[in-house]
């Protein structure tokens, strides 16, 4: 009775909690999408559910939910043993793919929780093969990564980075964030700024914000574009749907130059709810030390949620690609989101077929004479 309390217990943690939910109208999407209607509301994590939504590219029947259903939670046994690995059959859910119809990240669970041990586990297991991985990067100093994060307020990008990448060696690591333009960046095309800081071959860099503010929040407050004096924008009313369309087509092949030049590009999208955005921001105003991280602007931005909730929809479906695939992962939950951060991070780089620079004769040689001449020195001292 004691295992079968603890098995029962365990698959509802991890199985029940940890798939995301999406009805719609008795039918549960393929494809991790739903139809952007705004008439249909969409589950939100506390709400009562029957079936665990599993990716297809179809809508499952009845009878297909629950043969799904079932196989879920045959796979939820092993993750007793094997917890790592059933994170690790996870991951695709949370990839986007490419030339996607539909897509509204509002259908996109926002809370999925594991124990807080074995997320310092996962994480802390990562952390070790990222600074080995980190060390091949640098030395073959052939390719170079990119990670784009991108988010609501208070959803966490800053302790993720921290948390996921502390350690590494900083010479060959560079975080850079994009907030408002100054007029110098102003002056120029809105992918220069996020070009200089491109990582060189050998590094990783991150963006903490990045040249999709320019497909965010630009078309959350169109205004913004007119700033930028481009040809034939004078006004709000001369941006037109094409202007966006020929935006991320631009985003898409700037993305594809890098890609085929050496840098190897991953984007998350760290999705956090209104409520937990709310219970974040309240808990920032009861601590003074954390009066810097907010201003009443940022409640502003908050009242756009649905706004910014089409945009982020839009911006990804229309970006993902296999060169540099979206990644949308739940953020309620800060020690989850870490660990599958750190570990797509670490698969991606593994995919990378990095290694060593490889020794020459002549390097053989001198190596070879130089432990003669501290060996002949160590003699005579």
């Amino acid at each position: 009775a004691i295992i079968g309390h603890y098995v029962l217990t365990k698959l509802r943690t991890y199985v029940l909690q940890g798939i995301t939910y999406v009805p719609h109208n008795g039918k549960i999407m393929g494809d991790g999408v739903m139809p952007i209607e705004k008439d249909i509301p969409y589950r939100h994590h506390n709400q009562p559910h029957q079936y665990p939504y599993i990716p297809g590219d179809f809508e499952q029947t009845e009878k297909q939910r629950k043969k799904r259903h079932m196989k879920m939670k045959s796979l939820g046994l092993k993750l007793l043993f094997w917890p790592k690995k059933f994170l690790d059959s996870l991951f695709e859910e949370y990839k986007i793919g490419s030339k996607l119809e539909k897509l509204d990240v509002r259908a996109f669970d926002s809370h999925v929780a594991m124990s807080t041990h074995e997320c310092e586990d996962i994480l802390s297991k990562n952390k070790k093969t990222l600074n080995k991985l980190q060390e091949k990067l640098y030395g073959q100093s052939r390719q170079s990564l990119l990670i784009v994060f991108q988010a609501m307020d208070a959803a966490g990008k800053d302790s993720t980075i921290r948390a996921v990448f502390s350690g590494m060696n900083p010479q060959g690591f560079l975080v850079s964030s994009f907030k408002k333009p100054s007029s110098n960046e102003l002056a120029h095309d809105f992918l220069w700024r996020v070009n200089r800081q491109l990582p060189s071959r050998g590094r990783i860099g991150i963006f903490n914000r990045s040249h999709y503010e320019e497909v965010l929040v630009c078309k959350v407050h169109p205004e913004y574009v007119t700033y930028q004096n481009l040809p034939g924008i004078h006004s709000v009313q001369d941006i037109t749907p094409e202007f966006w369309t020929t935006r991320f087509r631009q985003i898409n092949d700037y993305e594809r130059y890098l890609a085929e030049t050496g840098t190897r590009i991953i984007k998350f999208f760290l999705n956090v709810s209104r409520e937990e955005q709310e219970a974040r921001f309240l808990r920032r105003m009861e601590k003074p030390e954390k009066y810097w991280k907010f201003s009443l602007g940022d409640l502003g931005e908050r009242a756009l949620w649905e706004d910014y909730m089409d945009a982020y929809s839009e911006a990804i479906r229309e970006t993902s690609s296999e060169n540099a695939p979206w990644y949308v992962i739940p953020a309620d939950d800060k020690d989850y989101m870490r660990a599958v951060v750190s570990d797509i991070v670490t698969h991606t780089m593994k995919d990378m077929d990095l290694s060593y620079p490889e020794i020459t004769e002549r390097q053989v040689q001198d190596i070879a004479r130089a432990k003669e001449i501290l060996n002949e020195e160590k003699l005579k001292s």
